[in-house]
């Protein structure tokens, strides 16, 4: 068996919309991702909000329980690592920013199993 090591989203910059920021596969449909990491790094020179929604497959970010990162303050010039729970296949991770390209989503942890 093979083992394969990938970055599971390139960096995104966040906008003030949700968008979906990455789903994971749904072949083979036993996939989970697990141990999920993510940083919120502060480009601007004031703190910021950012809220993050971990998105059951068919649901949206809107529905209750999705968030899983709160309107958290980044500070300003600063990161904030969060932990993403237990995603299936189909599932996503969704976020948004109170301001336009000051915060930067990156993956720092986290594998698909099967």
């Amino acid at each position: 068996m093979t083992i394969s090591y990938l970055q599971f989203f390139e960096p995104k910059v966040l906008t003030t919309s949700d968008q979906t920021i990455y789903t994971v596969p749904t072949n083979p449909t036993t996939n989970l991702l697990r141990g999920g990491r993510v940083r919120f790094a502060n480009s601007s020179a004031s703190a910021v909000q950012i809220t993050a929604y971990a998105v059951p497959s068919g649901s949206t970010a809107a529905s209750p329980g999705n968030v899983f990162a709160p309107n958290i303050s980044v500070p300003s010039n600063a990161f904030i690592d969060v932990d993403v729970p237990l995603l299936g296949p189909g599932d996503s991770i969704q976020a948004l920013a109170g301001v336009n390209a000051a915060i930067t989503m990156s993956a720092i942890n986290g594998a698909i199993f099967s």
